[in-house]
């Protein structure tokens, strides 16, 4: 037989934990809740972190093929300089145009691209003289082609700078013809003789014509991988 003091003790018990269970109640159900606000939230978390994963795609995308376009752009200013102002030139001769192009870009005195550079005006004559048939020249044209080859071969950095640095050249026959037999102050040295046209650093001094024998003699074979291709 259980004793009163029993009973109450097991009576005193159960209203203990009634007391605690009531008490946890809310928080059970705080609880219970916010899972379920969780579990509706996370459709929306998933949406919104996947929209902002397929924006940040989009943004690099766009990026990558503007820095594309802008590479292909550069190459084919190049090319088409190269086909104009080196015309008939060899290989070598072609390069040293493409290098005055470049070095000129690094210096940024005539602009920070090549478009820039050789549209800049009073610089590059064919642009000035001959825009629309420059503009025109097919990429199938041979004389695009073959401007194409040491154009990549340049900005790849796989030929070496034959003029070591030129930022301005010129054909000493045509150019002393117009001028009734002078060349511009710029032209006051030797200059480096490359084919048809001479090559001036003038912000540098110009080197003697020993030293452009010893660049050139470096730009033929091993160095020179080119494939001549003979303009028409």
């Amino acid at each position: 037989m259980i004793g009163p003091s029993l009973i109450r003790g097991y009576h005193g018990d159960q209203t203990v934990m009634r007391h605690l269970s009531i008490r946890e109640l809310p928080a059970a159900r705080d609880y219970t809740l916010m899972r379920e606000l969780r579990i509706r939230d996370l459709p929306a978390a998933a949406d919104k972190l996947g929209t902002s994963f397929i924006f940040a795609v989009i943004v690099v995308a766009l990026f990558w093929s503007y820095h594309l376009h802008q590479i292909a752009n550069e190459r084919d200013y190049l090319i088409r300089t190269i086909a104009f102002e080196a015309s008939g030139e060899t290989e070598i001769g072609k390069a040293a145009v493409a290098y005055v192009v470049v070095n000129r870009k690094k210096r940024g005195r005539w602009g920070d691209t090549i478009k820039s550079v050789v549209t800049s005006p009073g610089q590059f004559e064919p642009w000035m003289t001959q825009r629309k048939a420059i503009e025109r020249l097919s990429p199938h044209d041979p004389r695009y082609q073959s401007a194409a080859i040491v154009a990549d071969a340049v900005l790849s950095g796989q030929l070496p700078d034959p003029t070591t640095g030129a930022t301005h050249f010129l054909n000493p026959v045509i150019v002393r013809a117009r001028r009734g037999g002078s060349l511009p102050s710029w032209a006051s040295g030797e200059g480096q003789p490359i084919g048809r046209h001479v090559f001036y650093s003038p912000d540098e001094g110009n080197r003697s014509p020993q030293q452009a024998t010893l660049s050139l003699s470096a730009m033929i074979a091993p160095h020179f991988l080119l494939t001549p291709v003979k303009d028409r």
